[in-house]
């Protein structure tokens, strides 16, 4: 009898009346791990086990089992395997918590695909159902080895938003009370952020080990590494035809041979205002192309609103985003230089710059501040906290390999604030065998960005993906960017150059192709004012032509044709 002792108090501690509780009890998964709470509210000091269990056979929990007391809780983490998840589907489970004569229940909800109420696979119905899946917004592989630059000890951390909260100053609040919590709990020192709308900027002595714990948390939205940004280089011609003498023989096919010049009969952007954000290396503020179209930006490297791009070590300009800002929205129809896909001057331009002038590139975190800021929404580090010239279209000719969550989240809270979100895929595509290749960039991999890939004019034939760009599954249209005649390689994408009033130059790329998509976005939302970013991002998403034969997964939905966008008869101009 005495031996049976032990065994028979272990059985009445673990057989005490218990209350457990789980927090929270719903979780909207933006990554495809989330963490809860359990925990025992009876009164007493005793233990009790639990077991954890899913009605989905693709959720694991970790740990299955456990002990808890009151006072002394525990996390259980539930995680997706979404590899064997169909492209396309939305998992809903429920996770049970069971111990000692009560139990709890936490609904889980992830998707794959999907962007707020969008999803791509919806446009079934209304495009050519053999398209239908072009688009579906599957994560991409993870980077390759060295493709991300680390910035050292410094991790991101975003916060989930507390709920039953009614207003905007109590939702705030509380933000500061998690992150203040989060930071105490697991040691961190702050060293940007701390208001909890936005992520904070931390550093850690283990970052390994101390991710795992903030992703194990339930009040942690996500926690991520501070990653270098990488502008999407441009492809520079070699040919004996690169125009040096300010010619271009072939002047703006992006624009003349994908539907503009019918586009434009519908609109010009003149009959709504409308805001464009160039989140880039700069945009030169006295280029004649720009004159009474440039809003007061802000650079989150040099934090001032001084957004002109600096000179390189040479004294050359970056002219990035430059060029870019000049694609999407220089002024037209006033017989100088070029026309913007988006000319009219109600379109105006919001620099943004996430470079610094000697282009030193940012980081992911001053990306997804710089993503928040040109939406609206409040970010404390930057003068006024909240823009006040909110973006209705951003766009993000850059990018850094692999799943990035914080880029993820600051584009699902764009998006949710009414933003349309452009990116350019990337330049890694097969005709580079010298890039190795680390998928469809971040932010354009994000389920909130419409991924935009390059492809050469009708000089080359019909519309052929450049050589250099990126493709999967993520590429959700494509644009030109690349060249009039490829077998040439004459022909790239002629607009403005930093340096001068009257600089121009010609530059190929994905980063050339998203700003087209974006003026084509901007000239829906001045057409019509009332769109919400799912309806201007379905329009462009029907609005395409794949040519016969192509790849979905090099060309996704086809060729954006900014004609049939804005409701004329033809496509692509034919």
């Amino acid at each position: 009898m005495g031996v049976a002792l032990p065994a028979l108090l272990a059985g009445c501690s673990l057989l005490h009346p218990s209350n457990l509780a789980v927090s929270p009890s719903s979780i909207r998964m933006t990554a495809n791990s989330a963490g809860f709470t359990v925990s025992d509210t009876a009164s007493g000091s005793s233990s009790v086990d639990f077991t954890a269990s899913s009605s989905s056979p693709y959720v694991t929990l970790s740990p299955s089992s456990g002990t808890v007391s009151p006072g002394s809780p525990a996390v259980v983490t539930a995680t997706v395997d979404s590899t064997s998840l169909a492209p396309g589907t939305n998992l809903s489970a429920t996770v049970t918590v069971a111990g000692s004569g009560s139990s709890a229940s936490v609904r889980l909800d992830y998707g794959i695909g999907t962007c707020g109420a969008y999803t791509p696979q919806a446009l079934a119905s209304a495009a050519p159902s053999a398209l239908a899946p072009a688009a579906v917004r599957v994560r991409s592989r993870a980077p390759a080895p060295g493709a991300a630059e680390v910035v050292p000890g410094q991790i991101i951390v975003g916060y989930v938003t507390p709920s039953g909260l009614t207003t905007a100053a109590l939702r705030s609040q509380a933000l500061q009370r998690e992150s203040r919590g989060v930071r105490n709990a697991y040691g961190l020192s702050l060293l940007e952020g701390g208001s909890g709308e936005g992520p904070d900027l931390v550093s850690a002595a283990d970052v390994p080990a101390t991710l795992a714990k903030l992703r194990a948390d339930p009040r942690v939205r996500y926690a991520q590494r501070n990653l270098r940004l990488q502008r999407l280089q441009t492809v520079t011609p070699n040919d004996p035809y690169y125009p040096t003498n300010g010619t271009y023989p072939d002047g703006q096919w992006n624009l003349r041979d994908f539907g503009l010049p019918n586009a434009w009969g519908r609109e010009t952007g003149a009959t709504n205002p409308t805001v464009v954000a160039i989140i880039d290396d700069g945009v030169y503020s006295t280029h004649e192309e720009f004159s009474g179209k440039l809003l007061t930006g802000w650079d989150f490297i040099g934090n001032d609103p001084n957004t002109n791009p600096g000179p390189d070590a040479s004294g050359k300009y970056w002219d990035h985003g430059t060029h870019v800002a000049g694609i999407a929205a220089a002024t037209g129809n006033n017989g100088v230089g070029i026309a913007g896909v988006a000319y009219a001057s109600n379109v105006q331009i919001l620099p943004v710059k996430v470079f610094g002038d000697d282009g030193t590139p940012g980081t992911t975190y001053d990306l997804a501040n710089a993503i928040r800021w040109a939406a609206g929404l409040s970010v404390s580090s930057a003068t006024p906290s909240v823009n006040p010239h909110p973006a209705n279209v951003i766009n993000m000719s850059l990018g850094v390999p692999g799943d990035q969550p914080v880029l993820d989240a600051a584009a699902q809270d764009a998006w949710n604030a009414g933003v349309v979100l452009v990116a350019a895929a990337g330049n890694h595509g097969p005709g580079q065998p010298y890039v190795s290749d680390p998928g469809v960039m971040s932010p354009g991999n994000a389920p909130c960005v419409i991924a935009v890939g390059s492809v050469d004019g009708p000089g080359s034939g019909s519309y052929p993906l450049s050589y250099f760009s990126d493709a999967g599954p993520q590429v959700e249209v494509v644009a030109p960017g690349g060249f009039y005649n490829h077998a040439l390689e004459t022909g790239e994408i002629v607009s403005a150059y930093a340096g001068s009033s009257s600089a121009y130059g010609v530059e190929a790329g994905t980063s050339m192709a998203s700003p087209f998509v974006a003026g084509v976005a901007a000239l829906l939302k001045s057409q019509n004012p009332g769109w919400s970013p799912a309806q201007i991002r379905a329009r462009i998403d029907q609005a395409t032509s794949r040519p016969a034969g192509s790849d979905r997964s090099q060309y996704g939905y086809g060729v954006a044709c900014a004609d049939k966008a804005l409701g004329a008869s033809t496509t692509c101009g034919q």
